[in-house]
C-alpha cells in the first residue's frame, strides 16, 4: 500500500477537481478546477439506473486508482433519490419474490452487533445499483481492470459523497463468493459536501472502519446547506439503552404506540414512493437477472423466462429514526457568506464543486460578475 494516512491536500484537491469535472459545467463567476495532469479517466459508466447515477474509474501515473461518483443532476430520478430520506437497517436483505421463491441478497454496511444502525433509503438503493449494474457496475469494472492489492481512492461530491461513503462501508464488509472481495484492495476516501447518509450509529461504524485510522475524510463548507440535510429529528428511541427514559415503563409504552404508528406511516409512504417512481424496480431486476451477478453474488439461478410482472420487491422494514448524521473524519472549510454575484437565485452557490476547490486551495472567492 502506498497510501499515507491523514488528510493530504494534494490528494483532496485532485479528487475534487475530477468529481467536479464529472458533474459538468461550473456557473460563473466560478471557474472549473483544472483536471490533474497525472490522472486519466479509464472508464465511464455513463448514466445508469432510475436515479440517473454515473461513476468513473480513473488511474494515475503512480499506479493508483479512483472511483468517482457523480452528485445530483437536474433530472427527476436524481432528485427523487435525494428525497427518499427515510432509513433502512444498515444490515438487511434486498431482492425479489418470484412466484413464491425469494431471491434476496444480504447486504452489510455496519458491524452485525450494530443493530440500530440506519442508512438513507435513496442513497443505499443508488449505491447497490452502482455496485452491481450489469457490466457497468463498480464491482465488475474493478474485477476486470484493477489488480488485487491496488490502492483505490473513493470520492464523490454532494449526492455522490453520500453514495461514496456507503460504498466504502459496503466494500469493507463485502465477501463475493469465495473471494473476500472488499479487502483485496486498499481504500482511502475523500467526500465533499456530503448530505447525511445515515444515522449516528452508522456514522460511528464508518468512522471506526475508516475515519479513525485517517483513511476517510468528509470535507464540508460552513456556508453550504446540503450537509445539513436530511433534517435531523432525534426521538427517545434513538438513544442507546439503558437510559433514564428506558426505565419509565408508562412512557415507554406510550412511545411504543407512537413509534408503531409512525413506522407504519413511514413504511407506507416510502414504499409508495418507491412503487410510484420505480414501479417494477427495473434496475434491480436487471441486476438480479444478470448471469454474472447470479453466479458470483446471488448463488441462485433465476429462471431465464421470468417476466417483469412476476417480480415483487422485497425491501427491509424501515427504521423508526430520523436521527440523520454526517459521517467521516471532518475536514471543515469556513465559507465566505454571500450569494452568486451573477445569479442571486443560485441556491447552490456555496455548494458547487468549484466553490469547494477555491476554499480548499485558498483561492479568493469571486465577488464580481464578469461583464
Amino acid at each position: 500500500m502506498t497510501f499515507t494516512p491523514g488528510f493530504i491536500s494534494t490528494e483532496a484537491e485532485q479528487l475534487l477537481a475530477m468529481v467536479a469535472a464529472l458533474e459538468g459545467t461550473t456557473p460563473p463567476p466560478l471557474t472549473q478546477p483544472p483536471f490533474p495532469s497525472d490522472w486519466s479517466i479509464i472508464y465511464d459508466s455513463q448514466q445508469i439506473g432510475p436515479f440517473d447515477n454515473r461513476w468513473q474509474l480513473a488511474s494515475n501515473t503512480q499506479g493508483q486508482y479512483a472511483v468517482l461518483i457523480r452528485g445530483t443532476v437536474y433530472t427527476a430520478g436524481s432528485i427523487i433519490d435525494d428525497l427518499l430520506s427515510v432509513m433502512l437497517p444498515a444490515n438487511a436483505a434486498i431482492g425479489f419474490d418470484l412466484n413464491g421463491t425469494a431471491y434476496t441478497l444480504d447486504y452489510q454496511l455496519a458491524a452485525t452487533s450494530n443493530t440500530k444502525a440506519g442508512v438513507h433509503l435513496g442513497f443505499t438503493l443508488a449505491m447497490f445499483i452502482l455496485m452491481y449494474y450489469p457490466e457497468r457496475g463498480i464491482i465488475w469494472q474493478l474485477l476486470e481492470t484493477v489488480p488485487p492489492d491496488s490502492d483505490i481512492f473513493i470520492a464523490g461530491h454532494s449526492q455522490g459523497a453520500a453514495i461514496a461513503t456507503l460504498s466504502r462501508s459496503y466494500l469493507n464488509y463485502l465477501k463475493l463468493g469465495e473471494l473476500n472481495f472488499g479487502t483485496q484492495y486498499n481504500y482511502k476516501t475523500y467526500v465533499f459536501a456530503q448530505p447525511k447518509p445515515g444515522n449516528d450509529l452508522y456514522g460511528y461504524d464508518y468512522n471506526s472502519v475508516a475515519g479513525n485510522s485517517g483513511f476517510a475524510f468528509t470535507v464540508n463548507n460552513s456556508q453550504d446547506w446540503v450537509p445539513q440535510v436530511p433534517l435531523t429529528i432525534e426521538l427517545p428511541s434513538d438513544i442507546n439503552a439503558p437510559n433514564p427514559l428506558s426505565v419509565w415503563l408508562e412512557a415507554s409504552l406510550a412511545l411504543a404506540n407512537i413509534s408503531n404508528s409512525v413506522n407504519t406511516l413511514k413504511d407506507t409512504t416510502a414504499l409508495a414512493q418507491v412503487s410510484k417512481h420505480l414501479p417494477k424496480m427495473d434496475a434491480l431486476r436487471q441486476i438480479f437477472m444478470d448471469r454474472e451477478f447470479q453466479e458470483k453474488v446471488l448463488a441462485q439461478q433465476i429462471p431465464p423466462d421470468a417476466q417483469p410482472a412476476d417480480f415483487k420487491p422485497v425491501l427491509p422494514h424501515l427504521l423508526l429514526t430520523f436521527n440523520f448524521a454526517g459521517c467521516g473524519a471532518p475536514y471543515s472549510l469556513l465559507g465566505v457568506a454571500g450569494v452568486n454575484p451573477c445569479d442571486a437565485k443560485d441556491f447552490f452557490w456555496q455548494h458547487h464543486g468549484a466553490m469547494y476547490y477555491d476554499l480548499l486551495t485558498g483561492a479568493p472567492i469571486p465577488t464580481d460578475c464578469p461583464s
